[in-house]
């Protein structure tokens, strides 16, 4: 069952390549880690912070670990992003 749930899972991947310069399912050595996909493994790296040496808030990486919940019925809805991130990402 597909619904606007899948597509906060690519949000949360988009956010996440902005942020990071890296897909969260990537690795540097590895490549693409398809078992990572499949159970929602991925790490952030040192400190949340990317290689040009800015960090992100731990807030920010956990709605992103939220939006990418493998489990599509326990991923949030559009809505419950938007107001999240419109409450200062609680």
């Amino acid at each position: 069952v597909l619904d606007g749930r899948v597509d906060v899972w690519a949000l949360a991947c988009t956010l996440f390549s902005f942020g990071f310069g890296r897909s969260p399912f990537e690795s540097p050595r590895e490549g693409v880690l398809k078992l990572g996909i499949i159970n929602g493994r991925f790490d952030f790296p040192r400190a949340n912070r990317n290689a040009l040496g800015c960090s992100y808030s731990q807030s920010f990486c956990d709605s992103i670990k939220w939006m990418l919940n493998p489990d599509h019925k326990s991923r949030p809805h559009l809505s419950e992003v938007i107001e999240r991130f419109e409450h200062g990402l609680r």
